[in-house]
């Protein structure tokens, strides 16, 4: 919704680089990058320049290649030029966040991050909801 293709194409290297696929699924398999997008844009419009002029910035650094097509050991040696940066505190942030958070704010998807560390979600509304539900806790059925 908000990043160009482009963009899009070198956040999603940047989150693969804080979050990788090595060991289990990482921040691409999760959709990060879609968590960012609607963050910037639904509940964080303002943050919206900052990350593209962070993108500018990280294009700088990679150019003449772009950040995408930059070997690992390269695209970590420019990140390392940049994580003083808003941007890249921003990115790594929203990118954990993305990895971790709820799926309905469009990252985590299939609940990756969750399954990864062995977090179960039970739901926010699981009985007993309190004194009033204490007969599920007897294992009786209602009137009983």
């Amino acid at each position: 919704m908000y990043f160009t293709s482009e963009e899009a194409t070198q956040m999603e290297a940047l989150c693969e680089q804080i979050i990788p696929s090595d060991d289990g699924p990482g921040a691409r398999e999760a959709g990060a990058i879609y968590f960012i997008d609607y963050a910037l844009s639904q509940t964080e419009p303002h943050l919206q320049p900052l990350f593209r002029d962070g993108l500018k910035q990280l294009a700088e650094a990679a150019a003449p290649q772009s950040f995408n097509q930059l070997k690992t050991e390269q695209q970590f040696a420019v990140l390392k030029r940049l994580e003083s940066t808003e941007f890249f505190q921003r990115a790594r942030e929203y990118t954990i966040i993305g990895f971790f958070g709820d799926p309905k704010r469009q990252g985590n998807r299939h609940e990756l991050g969750w399954k990864h560390i062995g977090f179960e979600n039970p739901g926010m509304f699981s009985p007993p909801f309190g004194y009033y539900d204490a007969e599920l806790l007897t294992g009786k059925k209602p009137g009983e």
